[in-house]
């Protein structure tokens, strides 16, 4: 047995957002992990995502160097340990394996991070690994120049103004639950459709399958490992980390793997639900947020959002980390958008990802009015149940108009074919 499952974080004494379990490699031991943990930000140290057979995808936080560019040797000989693990695993010779290290930030966010916040992106030599045969220099680092939570909040207002003014009709509004095409409206009103690039919002999924497409082919096709980061590892790393799960494994593509995808992506490593949704414990009884009144907030600032331009970008470190956002509709969105250029290689539809949504503001379950595992299981003590008898997906009531009929799932010895990968094409980009 190479890999563990350790309960290094019992009671959450290493990191108070990550789950009390986690695969490590079996080499990997405490120790280590206590000296490394302060190296990144909020103590999250790398952990794996996924494992497709030949190559790990990890996810972490930014590293603290600070102006002094402050490595960590521990941090390092993690990260090596998992690809060494990795290798020995793989059932092909893998000495051609090599890293890339992904920061999902700008390279200007990253380093107003360092010099103001004491954060930073890795210095790529100290993670080239000379030791093991074959690996010297041929780690990478890519920035992706993802938007942070304020950049995509404004987005999402502008567009969300645009068709409640103008009244946009996509092919979503366009038919009904049952797939058919809706009659026309009443009045015959006029239908005004849009080009998705002339949105900020849509320009941004673009830019991020087209990245997507690039990594995937670096880990299915070139033998990359990866390490994924954005500054606090649980909103754009979420998002990345699930979108390669999804293109590369057809489990997450079934409705018991996507419902496992959350649980591990989002819930466990701690995207923040309640944060994120304005979402408050206290107002449990009540109707929580949804989605309408999120953008009906927006809309009382009575003025039109204008372009997202350089200034905005330069003022995301000044803002604080926390706050409001729609990265989980951001991620739908694209996930809508791959299965849409995909639909056959799914077991769920765009109707499945609506009524998600529906469910995660909806106030009926207890896991999306908290921020992390820790808080979660004291908010299941609190109120005496147990969080094994209340899962989210238990109550998740599948209906006939989720599922693709045409779908064909395949079993475990079928997930390397290359025909059952996708690799989303940022040309097809479409209003949602």
């Amino acid at each position: 047995e190479l890999w563990q499952v350790s309960d290094i974080n019992k009671n959450y004494t290493i990191c108070s957002t990550y789950p009390q379990n986690l695969i490590l490699p079996k080499k990997i031991s405490p120790s280590l992990i206590n000296h490394l943990k302060n190296y990144r930000d909020q103590q999250r140290f790398p952990i794996l995502s996924h494992f497709n057979g030949k190559n790990v995808l990890l996810r972490c936080a930014q590293p603290m160097m600070g102006v002094l560019n402050k490595n960590s040797i521990q941090d390092e000989n993690l990260i090596k340990e998992y690809i060494k693990t990795a290798d020995s695993t793989s059932m092909e010779l893998n000495n051609k394996s090599k890293l890339m290290i992904v920061d999902c930030r700008p390279l200007k966010n990253a380093m107003a991070q360092q010099y103001i916040m004491g954060g930073g992106s890795e210095q790529v030599l100290n993670y080239q690994y000379a030791d093991i045969p074959g690996k010297y220099d041929t780690t990478k680092k890519l920035f992706l120049n993802m938007p942070n939570i304020h950049i995509v909040s404004s987005q999402f207002e502008q567009i969300f103004l645009k068709y409640t003014l103008n009244g946009i009709k996509s092919k979503s509004n366009l038919i009904n639950e049952e797939g058919e095409q809706k009659e026309d409206e009443e009045d015959d009103e006029q239908v005004i459709v849009f080009n998705p690039l002339d949105f900020n919002w849509y320009e941004t999924i673009a830019n991020v399958l087209e990245n997507l497409d690039y990594l995937l082919k670096e880990y299915l096709l070139n033998s990359t490992h990866f390490l994924i980061h954005c500054t606090h590892g649980w909103d754009r790393t979420s998002m990345l980390t699930s979108l390669m799960m999804i293109c590369s494994d057809p489990f997450y593509r079934t409705i018991k793997g996507f419902f496992l995808l959350i649980q591990l992506e989002w819930l466990d490593y701690g995207f923040r639900f309640a944060e994120r949704f304005d979402v408050k414990v206290s107002n449990m009884s009540n109707e929580l947020e949804s989605m309408d009144s999120f953008a009906e907030e927006e809309m009382e600032k009575e003025e039109k959002v204008e372009e997202i331009g350089e200034q905005e970008e330069e003022e995301e470190d000044s803002k604080p980390k926390g706050g409001k956002s729609p990265v989980m509709i951001h991620f739908l969105d694209l996930v809508w958008q791959i299965v849409n250029q995909q639909p056959d290689k799914f077991e769920y539809n765009e109707f499945f990802l609506l009524k998600f949504l529906d469910n995660v503001v909806s106030g009926k379950f207890s896991e999306f009015i908290n921020d992390c595992d820790m808080e979660r299981k004291g908010f299941f003590k609190e109120n005496g149940f147990s969080s094994n008898d209340y899962h989210w997906s238990k109550f998740f009531e599948i209906n006939q108009n989720y599922i693709n009929k045409n779908f064909k799932q395949l079993g475990n010895e079928n997930i390397k074919c290359d025909e059952e990968w996708i690799f989303p094409d940022s040309k097809k980009v479409a209003i949602w």
